[in-house]
């Protein structure tokens, strides 16, 4: 039986992409790349800021050069990552439910960490989640299972006891690789036909049907 929910954070909880974009198009400007709207940054996000910055860069920028947008980047982000994010709609719902039910919650994302903490304390309440990690130095990223198996610890569990929770093909393979059943949300930033392709155990189409799947598996 379920007893915990493990949710990626960027495109599953929280609708970051606005504060996202504004940010990098300004690290951009600032060595006169060109800019990207918002669908186009979406496709980029996933794994991690370096990745995004590289793609951003066409992936023919040098280390260094990736390093300098990099820090421009988390620069502009640590002021606005908080303008025009927004949890998705119902998404509170289904954590209050969750919560009800005597879930544990934890969030494992590849958003740098410390923007993880406040971002939930923000939109969700202090003390909702019991356990809430992004990306660090010393634990591989998603889709590498390290992440989500150190979630799934302290939270107490094991992994066939968690559901992991994600928009994206790299949440599928993290929960794959982690032993973790998964339920893939198509209102985040994948298209809805590239996570059917994967055939996750369950697929939500908005936070309301997630509210359904999480009160079954959870009883």
């Amino acid at each position: 039986m379920i007893k915990g929910i493990i949710f990626d954070l960027d495109g599953t909880l929280l609708n970051t992409i606005e504060d996202l974009t504004d940010s990098l198009n300004h690290a951009l400007k600032e060595v006169n790349q060109p800019t990207y709207t918002s669908e186009v940054v979406q496709s980029f996000i996933g794994n991690g800021m370096y990745r995004l910055v590289d793609l951003a860069l066409k992936e023919r920028a040098t280390q260094q050069e990736i390093e300098h947008v990099m820090e421009l980047f988390k620069e502009e982000y640590a002021k606005r990552y908080t303008n025009k994010t927004l949890p998705y709609p119902n998404i509170k719902l289904v954590v209050k439910t969750s919560k009800e039910f005597g879930l544990k919650l934890g969030v494992c994302s590849n958003k740098a960490n410390k923007y993880v903490q406040p971002l939930i304390d923000f939109h969700f309440g202090e003390d909702v989640f019991d356990f809430l990690l992004g990306e660090v130095d010393y634990i591989p990223r998603k889709p590498d299972p390290a992440m989500a198996l150190e979630v799934c610890e302290n939270l107490g569990l094991s992994t066939d006891e968690c559901l992991f929770v994600g928009d994206s093909i790299v949440d599928i393979k993290t929960a794959r690789s982690a032993k973790m059943p998964v339920c893939a949300v198509t209102f985040g930033f994948s298209d809805k036909e590239v996570l059917e392709k994967e055939n996750p155990e369950y697929i939500a189409h908005d936070a309301l049907e997630l509210k359904s799947i999480i009160e079954t598996v959870g009883h």
